[in-house]
């Protein structure tokens, strides 16, 4: 399905971001790390950035000498820019997941619809 939805993106104006959860990187696969390598991904298919998320990452620079966005602040980057774009967010072995980190996770996914 992954590849199909790459290949589509490439011909149409989709983006699609996908995460692998692996048992092996439980403590690495961390809400903020999860939901931010779906934001790269969804950032890398744009032409440009709205300005709402440059002035973001500026701000964000400044503090603690760039301490990165959080994951609600991630969720709302993702929703100013998915209504622009169709966009299909894959996740498998969601079950591979840290426990402590479950809830959050798809908590964050759902504020995405």
């Amino acid at each position: 399905m992954i590849e199909t939805l790459c290949e589509w993106s490439r011909r149409q104006n989709i983006v699609v971001s996908c995460f692998y959860f692996d048992s092996a990187a439980r403590e690495e696969q961390s809400p903020k790390n999860v939901l931010g390598s779906l934001l790269k991904q969804l950032l890398v298919g744009l032409e440009t950035f709205p300005e709402e998320i440059v002035r973001e990452f500026r701000y964000q620079m400044k503090n603690l000498g760039g301490r990165g966005l959080q994951p609600s602040e991630i969720v709302h980057v993702f929703q100013s820019i998915s209504p622009t774009r169709c966009t299909f967010i894959c996740i498998d072995a969601i079950d591979e997941c840290a426990p402590v980190h479950q809830l959050e996770v798809l908590g964050s996914l759902s504020r995405l619809l």
